[in-house]
Formats: C-alpha cells, structure tokens, sequence
C-alpha cells in the first residue's frame, strides 16, 4: 500500500476583471500621420467630457492578489503484480478571488461604480478512484470514476454584475458552479489480438490486429432559469434576474422530448419587476452524456522501430444522441425547456471549439494511416 499526501497555496494574478480600469474622466485623441516632434496644437491634451453624471471604473482600495488552497491525499493498493486500485481526495479552495461589482453612489456627478473587489469565493472537493490493469497478455484496462462538487458565488469575475440593482444580490449567488458536474465515469480498454503461428500466409493477414475502446458518461451541468430583465437607465446595462419557484409542481415533465423529458414553465413564475426570485441559483441540471467510441488498428511492422499503423476510429458508435441543456427563458415560452441543440454544438459555442472535437456528438467514423517512427 502507498499513501500519498499534499497541499499547496498558490496566489493568482490580475486577469479580464482588472484590465479596463478607468478614472471618472476618460478622453482621447487620434492624429494620423502626425509628424514628430508634435506641433503645439497636435500636442495638447483632449478636453474632459464635461457632461455628468459619470461611471467610474475603479478598483477597490484594499484589493488583494486572490489565491486558492490545494490538497490531495491518495491511496493506492495493488491487487497482484498487474493491477492497482487508487482512491484519492482533491480539494480546492479560492479566496479573495476577483469580481466586477455595480454599486450605488448618491451623487449628481457619479451616476455608478464599478469596482473590482475580492468578494468571489470557491470551494471544490472530489472523491476519485482509479482502476489500472497494466499490459499482460496484450491487455491494458484503465478506468475511473469522479465524484465532485463545485460551489461558488462567481464562476467568473464578470458574473456578479447587477448587485447594486439587486440588494443582496451576491450573497444569493452561492451555488453550484457554472461548470460543476457530480459524476464523471470513463474506461479505456485496448486489446492486441494474438499473432498467429499457423503459417506465414496467416500471419500476413491476421497478425498485428488491435481493437480499443473507451466508454465515458457524465452528469449533466447546471443551469439557470431566465426570468425577468432588468436595464440599467444610466448604463444600459442588461441584468437578468431568476423567477420564482412555485410550491409543489415538478420541475421537468416526462415525454415525447428531446432527451425525454422537458423543464415544466408553469413551475415558475416571473419574480416583481427589479427584484429577485427564490430560485437558487444553477438549480436545474441537464441531461447526461453517455458515449462509447472504438477503434480497429492494423499495424505493419518494416523495422524494429518504424512501422505504418492503420486506424478506424468509430465515434459515439452506438449514436446515442447527447442532448445541451435547453433555452429556459420565461419570455419565450414556445421554446421554453426543450432541448434545441446537440451537446458537442453546446460545448462547441463554450469553448470556441469545432463539434466535430466535442463529445456527445452524432456517431462519425475517421479513417487514418499513420507512419511510427
């Protein structure tokens, strides 16, 4: 048995929150194929905008270098010279992390302040196991399971915009995490079909074959209703702001839906204008992902170490659909709770990535020929 121990701090930098600051008075001035030296009139500064109130961009006067808590402690046990069992617990923990946050300034010339402040807080604890077949008799099995939560009152340091129109606002932001997924299960098996002995025609055509296959599910990801929205007079700001939850009507109805089920509008309803709902925030979750890819290699050895590789990759091969979480906005209700899109489109549109390299996409087959040197 090996146990295994750690913890570490680690002190972050600024990032997107701190890069826009800004005094109450912002001007500017452009010259294009300006000669140097400047002449006089090309040299003075631009007048203030004299028109008040105005919106100052600021950091708070005691801002901090946030910083995060780590610890791991792990288990490992072996079960006979080829395999091992791992269980292991991973904990994060931010402090004084970063926030964009609007208050409210009693004053003719100061309509409001946006200030970067230290107010954001998280906390994320794991628990993980890890089984490790090693390579015997052409065989490797390795496979995992995580279960996780993630808590916050920001996910980000512009999301808690909104709070000076909002009392109380940032303090109903703890939960869970824009990105928290409890379960995450995935197995890897690769298999290499023995060579036969028969002859060398059997040989050719039979030997060096390989099968991979790697199974992976996860729980859905969180989610907020949109009820009313609220605009900023002086800023033009767009605040939404969570409806209401209505006592005893179910959340998601069963049917003939994408994913099999939709979220039930009547089970909410629109908070007063300008104020809050009782729904907590990322109450709902989404659907889950399940998806089993595999492959078929034919390897074709010319030297010790240079050999071509032959692959056909079959992704999501039973095509079973993975379903985005669905638009939930009470204005809207004809779309209202029904899934519209493909997981991979939604993961697509969060990172910026192709589809075609997101999980819970439509089954799709890759052909390749690869040369290892």
């Amino acid at each position: 048995m090996v146990v295994r121990g750690g913890y570490g701090l680690f002190f972050d930098t600024a990032n997107s929150a701190t890069s826009s600051w800004q005094g109450p008075y912002n001007a500017q001035k452009t010259l294009t194929n300006a000669a140097f030296p400047l002449t006089a009139a090309n040299a003075t500064k631009p007048p203030v905008p004299a028109d008040a109130p105005y919106i100052v961009n600021a950091p708070a006067p005691d801002l901090s270098s946030p910083y995060v808590h780590q610890a791991t402690f792990t288990v490992e046990q072996s079960l006979g010279p080829k395999q091992s069992i791992t269980f292991s617990y991973v904990g994060a923990f931010g402090r004084r992390l970063l926030l964009s946050e609007t208050f409210p300034v009693n004053s003719a010339t100061i309509a409001s302040l946006n200030a970067v402040t230290n107010n954001a807080a998280s906390g994320y604890n794991s628990f993980q196991t890890q089984f490790q077949h090693r390579l015997d008799r052409n065989l490797q099995i390795l496979s995992s399971f995580t279960w996780s939560h993630s808590i916050d009152n920001a996910s980000s340091p512009n999301s808690a915009n909104g709070n000076a129109l909002q009392p109380g606002f940032l303090e109903r932001q703890r939960g869970d995490s824009d990105f928290d997924v409890h379960t995450l299960a995935s197995t890897a098996i690769s298999y290499s079909l023995p060579i036969p002995r028969w002859n060398r025609a059997a040989n050719a055509l039979l030997g060096h074959w390989g099968t991979d296959m790697i199974y992976r599910c996860s729980g859905g990801t969180p989610f907020d209703v949109v009820g009313n929205t609220v605009i900023d007079p002086i800023t033009s700001t767009t605040y939404i702001s969570r409806p209401n939850v209505v006592a005893g009507v179910p959340q998601w109805i069963e049917g003939n839906y994408p994913g099999g089920r939709r979220v039930n509008i009547n089970a909410f309803t629109a908070a007063a204008s300008g104020m809050a709902g009782n729904m907590r925030r990322n109450a709902l979750r989404g659907f889950s992902m399940h998806q089993v890819d595999l492959s078929l290699r034919r390897d074709f050895p010319f030297t010790e170490r240079l050999h071509l590789q032959f692959r056909a990759d079959l992704f999501n091969s039973l095509n079973k659909p993975s379903f985005g979480n669905p638009p939930v906005t009470l204005g809207q209700p004809a779309t209202f709770g029904i899934a519209n899109s493909m997981l991979s489109d939604s993961l697509a549109t969060a990172t910026s990535f192709s589809p075609l390299y997101q999980v819970g996409a439509p089954q799709s087959t890759q052909l390749s020929l690869k040369l290892l040197f």
